[in-house]
């Protein structure tokens, strides 16, 4: 601890770039690098990434971060949520491009499964996953031995700077409870959600350990000192740590690939319904320490190039910041929120699919992303690109 001053280093893998930057004590950001890594859209409707480029980029930021800022006294990761990579246990090698959280090609399937009584979001990891092992385990037999291992970004980070397949047992295959709800697998005490798995054919043998959003889960053994990692949260969430609205009523909204509004509404049991719902919203789990889920959020996805700046919205409880703070036009998130109340569990509703009870099959525009302040989530300005 002396050596590293309390320093954390934060590893910051977003929609269109890898960061990685030394945060001191004082919460002074120094000494940040970044790489480019757009996705491709090979079709409309169709968002994918190579996972071994976005390894290399992970390591390369990390290792430039440390050279210049010394040693550190443990790590921090954020990330894209919900984005799905599948890989070889043996090897860490991607068995397919990963699959963006904007890609919309399992729309089909979420129509199916919806007439069977399961709603899921083609923007949640459930059907991506799916998606991929259709592509290469149609059987699942290597999933169900062991061999194939899904992650979202926060878990691909983890595996690569625990060593990944080289550090043999000792490699991390993980994912905080933030990252684990969006993946819309997990039940109402954030566990994998065992009997929908197998509705979804998804061994639970590739899935990832959750764990605690803070708190050491294992050494970054790829990097000099090999430093504790010790925090995992999905961009919106770390973003709304950072801004501190850790307290029930507090809420931050950024702005970037898409425009989030997130609401911290305090600690209790996440409702079992953790899916879509039929106006397009659901909770999310905002962090968890100690074992003690803490929930809320609304979000409002939705490319900042094709908002109307001469119209500014204002968003009240229960409205959308989409419609005209119209609950009537958004769905029934007012409704969702008393009765999440009524149920005990302080949760807010998240607003998914534009609002929309209809997901569009439309090719995705691409921005760059707007400055953000968050204690895993880095600023924009002062990053050097490597």
């Amino acid at each position: 601890m002396s050596a590293s001053g309390g320093s954390i280093l934060v590893v910051d893998v977003g929609t269109s770039g890898v960061r990685a930057a030394v945060v001191r004590p004082d919460a002074t950001v120094e000494h940040e690098y970044r790489v480019p890594l757009l996705p491709d859209s090979p079709a409309p409707g169709l968002v994918e990434f190579d996972a071994a480029r976005m390894a290399g980029a992970i390591l390369e930021v990390a290792h430039a971060a440390l050279a210049d800022g010394g040693p550190v006294a443990g790590v921090g990761i954020a990330n894209q949520r919900a984005s799905s990579i599948v890989w070889e246990r043996a090897t860490g090698k991607p068995v397919a491009p990963g699959i963006g959280w904007q890609d919309l090609r399992t729309v089909g399937t979420c129509l199916v499964l919806q007439a069977e009584g399961i709603r899921l979001a083609p923007n949640a990891s459930a059907t991506k996953v799916m998606a991929i092992l259709d592509e290469v385990d149609p059987e699942r037999a290597r999933a169900e031995q062991g061999e194939l291992c899904f992650g979202t970004v926060d878990s691909w980070v983890a595996w690569t700077l625990s060593g990944g397949a080289a550090a043999g047992s000792d490699v991390l295959h993980v994912t905080d409870a933030t990252n684990a709800a969006v993946t819309a697998l997990v039940d109402a005490a954030v566990g994998w959600d065992e009997p929908l798995l197998q509705t979804l054919r998804i061994p639970s043998p590739m899935l990832p350990l959750i764990v605690d959003s803070s708190g050491t889960v294992g050494h970054a053994t790829a990097l000099p000192g090999s430093p504790p990692i010790c925090g995992i949260a999905g961009d919106q969430q770390a973003s709304l740590v950072g801004q501190g609205c850790t307290l029930p009523g507090l809420a931050k909204a950024t702005f970037g690939t898409g425009g989030m509004l997130d609401q911290c509404v305090g600690p209790g049991t996440v409702p079992g319904a953790l899916g879509r719902g039929a106006a397009g919203t659901f909770p999310i789990v905002t962090f968890r320490v100690d074992g003690q889920t803490t929930s809320g959020s609304l979000r409002r996805p939705r490319s900042p190039s094709r908002w109307r700046p001469s119209a500014p919205r204002r968003a009240t409880s229960g409205s959308c910041l989409h419609c005209s703070g119209s609950v009537r036009r958004c769905g029934t998130s007012a409704r969702v929120a008393r009765s999440s109340v009524s149920l005990g569990a302080p949760v807010a509703p998240r607003s998914c699919g534009q609002c929309s009870r209809a997901w569009h099959t439309e090719e995705p525009t691409w921005s760059r992303r707007a400055n953000r302040t968050a204690a895993f989530r880095l600023p924009r300005s002062a990053s050097t690109e490597v």
